[in-house]
């Protein structure tokens, strides 16, 4: 008899009550702030997420071909912003700083889902390459 086994791992991060209550303009003092230093994608990489309650900067360093990137934002049903592109400073090889700021109205925020803003840039025809999903809230 073959049997198979799933295993899956859990990663939780708590946030004191004093953060949660705390007024957008002091959440500083928490240094709250979401990172993934991801070295696999060859597009992005030191992508950093800091705000919350639908109010997010989202910074990292991208290096697209054609100095073009783009991005959206979901929740994984439905599209809340829809493509945006950004141009970077340098071109390609070189690694150019990027900031997105990013306002959903609190209304339109997931009650029980994860925000999504994705990252990408497009080949010379058309077509979505080197995404990098980023989670802004869960």
């Amino acid at each position: 008899m073959l049997r198979v086994i799933f295993a899956f791992v859990l990663v939780l991060s708590l946030l004191p009550m004093q953060y949660l209550n705390a007024a957008e303009e002091d959440r500083s003092f928490f240094g709250f702030e979401i990172t993934d230093s991801s070295s696999e994608n060859p597009a992005f990489r030191n992508v950093k997420v800091i705000g919350g309650k639908g109010s997010y900067v989202i910074t990292g360093e991208t290096r697209p071909v054609n100095r073009e990137y783009f991005y959206t934002v979901d929740d994984g049903h439905k599209e809340l912003i829809s493509v945006k592109k950004e141009n970077t400073k340098l071109n390609f090889p070189n690694w150019s700083p990027f900031r997105i700021e990013v306002n959903i109205p609190r209304e339109k925020l997931p009650q029980n889902g994860t925000l999504i803003l994705n990252l990408f840039e497009r080949s010379h025809d058309g077509k979505v390459i080197n995404t990098f999903p980023v989670i802004l809230v869960q």
